[in-house]
């Protein structure tokens, strides 16, 4: 059975009679009266014993419960609908009257979560609408100087913005974000006017911030920061939620004094609200706060809070004394990382003797372990402590005194432990025992990774064994047979990590074969390798590796050239100092000519390849070295003093006390005489107006100046 509009108009304003005005949230006893009489006792207003006095007259219509509800539905849509359609300043008297029972049942739908066809999102709408309706309408009035039975108050908005904040999901925050934020700019709005009843309250903060808060965008720290300051501005109290709200988001902030802020506002907050029960996970994101802070005294203020904790009958759970535990493992020193192990000791203890109610579970494990690997990169003897706490570990599962078993983390962390120290033989027997678990108990979750194989060939490549590098390359060829080439694409990254190492090791044949292989297999390729081999050829000290130099930059340019790689200003940097190295004739024609190539690939669009102040100043060594025959020498001067005009007009190069030194030693190009004289004081001159006369100058022109301006230089700097 369904309700005509007009038949539950008439059920609910029969014998209504207008009032004398009164404010818009103290209804006659008539009105709640009528509204009683239709709503349901349980299915709307969710009151045990709703003051129903006309109930048996619905049921004499036999008027299901399911029809009731979608009669009321009907009615409210009817009507918002009706009400939006009416131009401004025409509606009825009637209606304006009729609003206030709609807006009081949009409410109870609203807190009933039932929506209205299904729909909780639409009481939202439907009451957002009519709150702007009445009030264009309530504005209009004033601008006629007409008398309207309806004027907009705070705790209409509020009642508005807590509707928004009930039906807020993933899927709506950015719209229901957009509303709330309209509701309060026209709150702001009536206030500024000079609405004395639309003044904010601390309801409207706590709702607006909630919604922001539950966007998690990039902005919601700042917002939320925002409408908090706004809400001290104007000296409103902030509830209790809307501290633990604002103290989530400040902790999480990162700031330098994101900790102690927090922490502040926390006290506050309980000397405001003595009673006030905050959630354990406020008091974990401010000691979270603490020990990302990186300061001396976060361990000592996260003591301070559980103590604080403590005193407030607040238990701290694991995850608070994992916190604790991190704010010592994370800093990477020796005695910090040893008082993070003797708190989980102390904590074991407790457990085992019955004296925690809590047992520190595989995070707290991992976080002690994860300080020694750190560790182990600067102090050898934390890969054993890692060790043995994993030894610990074992030992306490298997005797039934821990329910914690070390999993892929913990064997990952104390194997990463060995690599860092350089211990190849204590990680092998690591990742033996990760393929035993996995292979002959099944723990797939033990399973090494391509990421674990790469980290044994890098250490056995770092380490300084005579069978090092065998031994890498035994891996590296178990791994292509364990590994499907198209079944995973970390394995370029193994191909790469053994040829940094052949480049590291003095071996760039073997790096540039491994490139080379790379490149025929289609895997990506980076400046960087480029890099590490010619840099290797010219460390090399061989005079025959001029050609082969040659051979990686024609293979670099045959790889940009189809897109394989993009070289930058690094790759090119070390190009021109390889072939500085090589101490051949014409080498600053060369330099320039690379120089050229880099200024033509940045004007076609490759700003990694513009060249810097670094590439200049390498340009100008290379003149300063081209004295082989007179002519060459004449064409170098031009080049070094063509380099250093275009430093002086570049607004994107600054010129530094390399560029003058390298300059003053191309004074070796001139020959003896006044001219060269002129041109030493000139540029010493220079750069002393620039500021750069300091003592690495005056070190590297020492031998290329006078004995007299030698010291008249030494003396400027003391």
């Amino acid at each position: 059975m369904r309700f005509s509009f007009m038949t539950v108009m008439a059920l609910y304003v029969n014998g209504f009679q207008p009032q004398p005005m009164r404010s818009f949230f103290t209804p006659t006893s008539h009105q709640i009266h009528q509204l009683q009489a239709f709503r349901s006792s349980t299915k709307l207003s969710m009151v045990s014993q709703p003051l129903i006095e006309d109930k048996e007259n619905l049921q004499e219509q036999n008027v299901e419960e399911d029809d009731e509800q979608e009669a009321i539905e009907n009615l409210i849509i009817d009507f918002v609908s009706r009400i939006s359609e009416t131009p401004v300043g025409m509606i009825e008297e009637e209606d304006v009257l009729f609003a206030e029972p709609i807006f009081k049942e949009l409410e109870l739908l609203s807190k009933s979560n039932k929506g209205i066809d299904g729909d909780k999102n639409q009481v939202a709408e439907i009451m957002d609408l009519l709150l702007f309706r009445m009030t264009d309408e309530w504005q209009e009035c004033i601008i006629n100087d007409r008398e309207m039975d309806f004027e907009p108050n705070i705790d209409l908005f509020n009642m508005v913005l807590d509707s928004w904040r009930r039906v807020i999901d993933e899927d709506n925050a950015t719209e229901v974000k957009e509303r709330v934020l309209n509701i309060f700019n026209e709150i702001d709005e009536l206030c500024d006017s000079g609405m004395e009843s639309c003044y904010h309250t601390n309801e409207t903060f706590d709702a607006i911030i909630d919604v922001i808060r539950f966007t998690r965008s990039k902005e919601t720290g700042e917002e939320t920061i925002q409408y908090y300051e706004r809400m001290r501005d104007l000296e409103i109290v902030p509830t209790a939620k809307t501290y633990e709200h604002v103290i989530d988001i400040i902790s999480k902030n990162r700031e330098k004094t994101s900790a102690s802020d927090s922490e502040n506002l926390l006290r506050e907050a309980m000397s405001l609200y003595p009673e006030m029960g905050t959630h354990i996970d406020v008091w974990n994101s401010i000691l979270t706060a603490w020990a990302k802070s990186d300061l001396d005294i976060s361990s000592d203020r996260i003591e301070n809070i559980l103590a604080l904790m403590d005193e407030r009958n607040v238990k701290p759970n694991c995850q608070s004394f994992t916190i604790y535990l991190d704010s010592f493992a994370q800093r990477s020193h020796k005695e910090s990382v040893e008082e993070s192990e003797r708190i989980l000791n102390r904590l074991l203890d407790l457990h085992v003797n019955g004296q925690l109610e809590f047992e520190p579970d595989i995070v707290c494990w991992t976080t002690v372990i994860r300080g020694y690997t750190r560790l182990a990169k600067k102090r050898r003897v934390a890969a054993e402590k890692a060790n043995k706490l994993l030894d610990k570990m074992i030992t306490m599962y298997d005797e039934g005194q821990i329910t914690v078993k070390a999993d892929n983390i913990v064997y990952q962390s104390v194997f990463n432990a060995h690599c860092n120290a350089g211990f190849m033989h204590d990680a092998e027997r690591i990742l033996a025992t990760m393929e035993y678990l996995w292979k002959q108990e099944g723990d797939e979750s033990l399973r090494p990774t391509l990421r674990t194989y790469q980290l044994l060939i890098e250490g056995w490549m770092k380490s300084n064994v005579d069978d090092g590098v065998e031994k890498a390359e035994s891996i590296f060829e178990s791994v292509k047979t364990k590994f499907a080439e198209d079944d995973s694409e970390l394995l370029p990254d193994i191909y790469r990590s053994l040829l940094l190492g052949y480049a590291k090791k003095a071996n760039p044949d073997a790096a540039l074969n491994m490139l080379k292989e790379m490149i025929q297999k289609g895997y990506t390729v980076d400046s960087f390798s480029f890099e590490k081999i010619i840099d290797s050829y010219a460390s090399s000290g061989d005079s025959g590796d001029f050609k082969k130099i040659n051979a990686v930059v024609d293979l670099m340019e045959k790889c940009q050239q189809r897109e394989l790689v993009q070289a930058n200003e690094r790759l090119y940097n070390t190009i021109i100092r390889a072939y500085i190295k090589q101490d051949r004739p014409g080498v600053s024609k060369l330099v320039q000519t690379i120089v050229k190539r880099m200024e033509n690939q940045y004007e076609n669009g490759n700003e990694a390849a513009r060249p810097t102040i670094f590439t200049y100043n390498l340009l100008l060594k290379s003149c300063a070295k081209s004295n082989n025959d007179e002519n060459e020498m004449k064409v170098a001067f031009n080049t070094a003093i063509a380099a250093f005009n275009e430093i002086r007009s570049n607004d994107s190069l600054d010129p530094d006390h390399v560029t003058y030194s390298s300059l003053i030693k191309c004074s070796t190009l001139l020959p003896e005489g006044e001219q060269k004289n002129k041109f030493i004081k000139a540029t010493i001159t220079q750069c002393a107006k620039d500021g750069f006369v300091n003592k690495y100058f005056v070190q590297d022109v020492a031998e290329y100046v006078s004995e007299g301006m030698a010291r008249a230089l030494a003396a400027k700097i003391q």
